[in-house]
């Protein structure tokens, strides 16, 4: 027994003939099909235009190959590869059509799955990641915060007192603006850091290796490993990031 499912159709294609694979396949018996069309068995998920150029194929005598999406008897999606041909009698003329369809129905759903897979592995990465960068950025803010409150306290104590003298409003105020251009620039430098951009820039290997051990340097220190960066400035065109 072949597991090829094969309809045979006149040349108005009504159903002459199907084999046992057709009936296991589609659930429908023998004499419910024999006198219709194919079309009995079509999902509504192919385009007319997909319909139109195999028709157009055929009828020109050529073999066609391509994959359907049909319903069986239960109403339930099937996945066919098929080749159709046209079968011609003694005077060149179209007699027949010989439909030769192998039923894929398990291979799409493995591919689904292995697709949804993928999907699910490729979101879970991103959340790492997203995780991991957000630790990056509190660790980053975590000192810098602390002296712009501890400066904006002290402003707020030495004016209750009033001890605030011109030496001190200059100091804690310069704390106050030089930290908080530090998370400027911290975020500047997660921003180029996501950059998806595929313009290609000059730019210096050594400020690429110092943006990024300004986000992940920390991670090293906590591990007691050192690192030592000797690099000359170098100059070089592509993707930066």
């Amino acid at each position: 027994t072949s597991d090829n499912i094969i309809i045979i159709t006149d040349r108005d294609k009504n159903i002459k003939y199907v084999n046992q694979s057709f009936i296991d396949s589609s659930g429908y018996k023998q004499d419910e099909v024999i006198g219709k069309k194919p079309s009995l068995f079509k999902s509504g998920f192919i385009t007319e235009d997909f319909y139109k150029n195999m028709n157009k194929t055929i009828f020109s005598g050529k073999k066609w190959t391509g994959e359907f999406i049909n319903r069986n008897k239960e109403g339930n999606l099937t996945y066919e590869r098929a080749t159709i041909t046209p079968i011609l009698n003694d005077k060149g003329e179209i007699e027949e059509f010989l439909a030769i369809k192998l039923d894929i129905t398990n291979e799409k759903h493995t591919q689904k799955m292995l697709k949804d897979k993928d999907h699910l592995l490729a979101q879970q990465s991103k959340m790492i990641a997203m995780r991991e960068m957000l630790e990056n950025i509190a660790h980053q803010w975590r000192q810098p915060l602390s002296t712009i409150s501890t400066a904006a306290s002290g402003l707020r104590l030495n004016k209750e007192f009033n001890t605030l003298t011109d030496e001190s409003f200059e100091e804690l105020s310069n704390a106050i603006v030089d930290n908080t251009l530090y998370l400027s620039k911290t975020i500047d430098n997660f921003k180029s850091f996501f950059k998806t951009n595929n313009e290609k820039t000059v730019f210096d290997i050594k400020d690429s290796f110092d943006k990024v051990f300004e986000i992940v340097g920390y991670k090293m220190e906590n591990h007691n490993i050192e690192y030592i960066l000797n690099i000359e400035p170098i100059f070089i065109e592509g993707l930066e990031n």
